[in-house]
């Protein structure tokens, strides 16, 4: 079944490159300086750039849902930083990037939900 959704796990590798291109684009413009913060965002985007060739190139289940946890812990890290901080940092602006982030970041949530949740069922159509 995951095989059979190969344009949809490349528009969710498309959607999680995105992000982590922003991370990244962040990163370089500023957010390196920042403890905690700066490693993250450079972690998010090697994590990101490798999941998303995974999700090109491989069929597993696994990489669907490591694109779910990941997208959804940047966003979860977007709104905390916005309400509470986040490792001593708090986001006071919502500029062009962030709304990019939240973006690509919501939609890839939704679409590796999708995945997952028609794999799931497609399973249980076989055993069933």
């Amino acid at each position: 079944m995951l095989a059979a959704v190969r344009p949809v796990r490349i528009a969710l590798a498309a959607l999680i490159l995105l992000g982590g291109l922003v991370h990244l684009q962040q990163y370089l413009d500023g957010f390196a300086s920042i403890p905690m913060i700066g490693p993250m965002f450079l972690a998010n985007a090697v994590v990101s750039g490798v999941l998303a060739a995974l999700l090109v190139w491989r069929t597993e289940r696994v990489w669907i849902l490591a694109a779910a946890l990941l997208a959804a812990g940047s966003l979860g890290a977007i709104f905390i930083s916005r309400a509470t901080g986040l490792f001593g940092y708090m986001s006071t602006t919502f500029e062009a990037p962030e709304a990019v982030a939240v973006i690509s970041e919501g939609a890839a949530l939704l679409v590796a939900s999708f995945i997952l949740v028609k794999s799931v069922g497609h399973a249980s159509q076989r055993t069933g």
